[in-house]
């Protein structure tokens, strides 16, 4: 299964912050998807992310986004949903 999430940064983060925890994001991120457990990511509008995550369900989904440095370090809210295409590659 596939699920999208989207990560924003909260409002009371100062971009310094972010800055700070930014590198150790980009890693963690290159590494989910040299496992294979992220399909792909990039930014989300101005203030945030997003990342197709490969998972068996929901929870585990989330335990993989749990482990993101921005949202152990608290900077960012994260929204999961399953994805349900209508049409994929055959």
């Amino acid at each position: 299964m596939y699920f999208l999430a989207i990560n924003r940064i909260k409002p009371d983060v100062e971009p310094r912050e972010v800055g700070a925890a930014i590198a150790a994001h980009i890693a963690w991120t290159r590494r989910m998807i040299s496992e294979g457990k992220m399909v792909q990511a990039g930014k989300w509008g101005n203030d945030g992310g997003m990342a197709i995550i490969r998972a068996d369900c929901m929870g585990e989904a989330r335990s993989i986004l749990d482990q993101d440095p921005l949202v152990t370090s608290a900077l960012v809210a994260v929204e999961v949903a399953r994805l349900h295409p209508d049409v994929e590659i055959p």
